[in-house]
């Protein structure tokens, strides 16, 4: 059995791990600093999923926005769930999480981008009733001056 709640600091040393199966590098240090961040934003929530034994599996991030154009929406920010785990219906037991939260809030919708070479998290969002409505071109820029990226890749 499987459980979904929301993050709490003792499951921090599982994220970058977690993180790396998607090929993104991040130091248990950053995770603690951006959860530090977002722990009192209440237009972001982070949950996690956990064996019986406690060990944490997978985790969502889900987060609310508003534009001049768009009402407010919920956008999924990060989902991952442990390759030991899954198409065991903890990514679907996590975005379930994440919609009823974003529902709770208000939002009148919840969409979320996936890397075009991800084929397989592409059918697992259609199963779960998303659809696919554009396909865009990220563009990024580091204000920082320095040659970093802005995602730990």
């Amino acid at each position: 059995m499987y459980f979904c709640r929301e993050i709490s600091e003792a499951d921090l040393g599982a994220l970058p791990d977690l993180a790396a199966e998607l090929g993104y590098k991040v130091t248990i240090e950053e995770i603690k600093e951006t959860v530090s961040c977002l722990e009192n934003d209440e237009t972001n929530k982070l949950f996690i999923a956990e064996t019986e034994d406690k060990m944490v599996i997978g985790w969502v991030h889900v987060s609310i926005y508003s534009t001049l154009i768009t009402k407010k929406t919920a956008i999924v920010l990060g989902l991952v769930v442990s390759s030991d785990y899954r198409k065991a219906g903890i990514g679907r037991m996590l975005m379930e999480k994440a919609e009823l939260w974003a529902q709770a809030k208000g939002c009148l919708g919840i969409r979320l981008y996936s890397n075009i070479t991800r084929t397989e998290a592409h059918q697992f969002y259609h199963r779960l009733g998303y659809e696919e409505t554009a396909n865009s071109l990220l563009l990024q820029k580091c204000l920082d001056n320095k040659p970093s990226v802005l995602f730990h890749k």
